[in-house]
């Protein structure tokens, strides 16, 4: 952790190792935000389709998985744990 001041103009320096961890790169845009009384700065992407393509496959690497098929399983794991609650209460 460093210990970074502000500018007169509310400027601050991102820690390199947080910028490259978290591919932040110049002119990229970030929302900055208050979370829990926290002050949140969170990148946004570039291209959100483009960046969001393929990260099913990391689920599924053996096989091509049909929506149908991932809202099935989905389906099917929130009936078990409906039924895990149940069995709780």
């Amino acid at each position: 952790m460093s210990i970074n001041k502000m500018s007169y103009k509310g400027q601050i320096v991102i820690p390199k190792q947080l910028r490259e961890k978290y591919g932040l790169k110049p002119e990229c845009s970030v929302r900055i935000t208050e979370i829990d009384g926290h002050i949140a700065i969170i990148p946004l992407l570039d291209d959100p389709i483009k960046d969001t393509r393929g990260i099913l496959k990391k689920k599924y690497p053996e096989k091509t998985v049909t929506t149908d098929e991932m809202i099935k399983e989905y389906r099917k794991e929130e009936k078990m744990l409906e039924s895990r609650r149940e069995a709780k209460s």
